[in-house]
């Protein structure tokens, strides 16, 4: 049922489309993963899909920036705060991919994307260039099977030692205020 899209009773028009969120958040991933075969079905009529525009203005709508998520670290809180404790262990994963250099003016928000950016987290990182990097901060229980990530930061090639250690301790700092 999450994947139907329904049409909007109160319109009666065709073409009015309501998208549930976890609908919308798969059309986000097959999108990404494959633009032409999202086009293929959509053009086709195969599955309702949401037109690109439609895409682009839910995401635009949501806050993304870098640094810690309080959303999904209440979020991770939330899940295992009704579990056995035998539950709740997990672990801290990270994982730095490469990125493709990309500088853009984002004309709403008045500011670049692309730049080095740790969030207002980190203080002791260096904030200039064009990042090529991104680091991942994920928390996974050992005895679930979900994986939610936390944090990321953008920086200039790989994070450094010092820049590793800043994120663990606000990290380590944040798990204890939020216990």
């Amino acid at each position: 049922m999450k994947g139907k899209a329904e049409l909007k009773a109160d319109t009666g028009r065709a073409y009015g489309m309501k998208y549930d969120a976890g609908f919308l958040m798969q059309c986000l991933l097959l999108k990404l993963k494959s633009s032409s075969t999202y086009n293929h079905l959509r053009k086709n009529n195969i599955l309702p899909l949401p037109s690109p525009s439609t895409i682009r203005r839910r995401l635009s709508s949501s806050e993304c920036k870098f640094g810690f998520n309080e959303l999904a670290l209440e979020n991770i809180k939330k899940a295992l705060a009704n579990l056995p404790e035998s539950e709740r262990w997990g672990s801290i994963m990270w994982d730095e991919v490469s990125l493709k250099k990309d500088l853009t003016w984002h004309s709403s928000r008045l500011e670049w994307h692309g730049i080095v950016d740790f969030g207002e987290d980190i203080k002791g990182a260096v904030k200039s260039g064009i990042a090529t990097h991104a680091l991942v901060l994920m928390f996974r229980p050992y005895r679930g099977n979900w994986v939610q990530p936390f944090a990321c930061f953008a920086s200039k090639n790989a994070a450094t030692f010092t820049i590793l250690h800043e994120v663990k301790e606000k990290e380590t700092a944040n798990k204890t205020d939020k216990t």
